[in-house]
Order: C-alpha cells, then structure tokens, then sequence
C-alpha cells in the first residue's frame, strides 16, 4: 500500500487514471483508519465487480466469494457491538458512533450482484432496498448507490419485470461525478437499447426512490 503513490500515474489512457485515483484514495482512507478496517474491505472482489469480471466465474468461485463476503460483513458487526458495548459503560460525547456504511455497501453490493449471476434475484432484494435506503449516509463510495439502482434494474429483468427495469436504469443515469461513471453509462446504455428493441415499454414513472419516499411518508402518516 505504501507503493502505490509511487506506482499510480505512470499511464496516460483516461479509465487507467481513473481506476488509479479511486485505488488511491482507498488507500488514504486505509491509512487515515490505521488499516483497522481492512477486513472489512475486499479490494479483490470490489475490482471483478467494478469490471463485471462476476459474469464470468464458476459457480463454485462464486459461492466462495458470497462467503468471502458474509465473513467481512461479520467483522462489520463485531466492530459494531464492541464499539457499542464501549457506549454503554463509558460517556463518549464527543465521540461519533460507528458507521460503516460505506463499507457495508459495497459488500451488500457484491452480495447482490452475485445473487443477480446466480439468478437467485428475491435474495438481492434486501441488500439493494438497503443501500437505497442508506444513500445520504454513503459517502466515500458514492459509486455505489448508481450502481445498486443498475443491480436492482437487473433484478427485476430476472423477475420479469422489465418495465421496472428501465425505470431504475433510467433512475441510475440521473447520479453524476461518481466514480466509474462512464463505465455504468456504458451499461446502461447498452441494457437500454436492448430493452428498446424487445419492445420494452418506457415507464410511466421514471424514479423509483421517488416512489418509494412517496409511499413511505404516506405510510408514516397513516401512524
């Protein structure tokens, strides 16, 4: 990790630099922490995903890398209760509780585009619904709420919902300045086109996350 300033740069071609930035400013982020969230982070895996290399992996390297996964987010929720434990038997005002939504995102990200691959599409429901619901807390890895509105697009194509397809694509267009931005354009653009030629129907409302605050106010008032 220390080498990586060093090594970073020395290409020109524009999703090089890119790639090189993000990996930089994930080292940081390591090192501002002390490396104590390392476990909590599978850089790995994050970079197959980024690449859509999960396409092309055996079911058996998937199922690894969906265990891979729930040992991470397992270190996540250590974190948490000894962090919380700490809170319970000492004032800490000054002191912020532990988020690790950035972290968690990504995992849940991975998990469900696994899941997506398997054609196991009800099991990443869950994961994506919390991302979504977790996105003004995402902040380091902001990539990651686009991209969860693509993975859940290809979640309702699996479930044979098109038309919501293309409204979440359509949805995950609207985020800009996010990292790996013209590689998820690309995508979508692509499932868009195939979506027009099949004959998909546009949505009559483009924004999911639209919905679903309008549908959970409403809920909130009927209480």
């Amino acid at each position: 990790f220390a080498e990586v300033s060093q090594l970073s740069g020395s290409k020109s071609h524009t999703s090089t630099t890119l790639m090189e930035k993000y990996v930089q400013r994930k080292v940081n982020n390591f090192q501002d922490t002390g490396y104590q969230d390392m476990d909590m982070s599978l850089c790995a895996l994050e970079y197959l995903y980024v690449f859509a290399g999960f396409d092309f992996m055996t079911e058996e390297a998937l199922l690894k890398s969906l265990e891979v996964i729930d040992q991470a987010l397992d270190q996540i929720v250590q974190a948490e209760k000894t962090e919380f434990g700490i809170r319970t038997k000492e004032l800490l005002p000054d002191t912020p509780p532990p988020q690790y939504f950035d972290q968690r995102g990504v995992l849940l990200l991975m998990r469900s585009s696994l899941y997506n691959v398997m054609g196991r599409y009800k099991d990443a429901i869950i994961h994506l619904n919390w991302i979504i619901d977790q996105k003004e807390h995402i902040f380091l890895d902001k990539w990651v709420v686009p991209f969860a509105f693509w993975e859940a697009g290809v979640t309702a194509w699996g479930m044979g919902n098109k038309t919501r397809s293309r409204a979440f694509w359509e949805t995950s267009l609207k985020f800009s300045k996010y990292d790996f931005e013209y590689r998820l354009a690309m995508r979508v653009n692509l499932a868009m086109t195939k979506a027009e030629e099949l004959g998909v129907p546009k949505p009559q409302e483009v924004d999911p996350a639209k919905r679903y605050n309008t549908l959970k106010k409403e809920k909130n008032n009927l209480k």
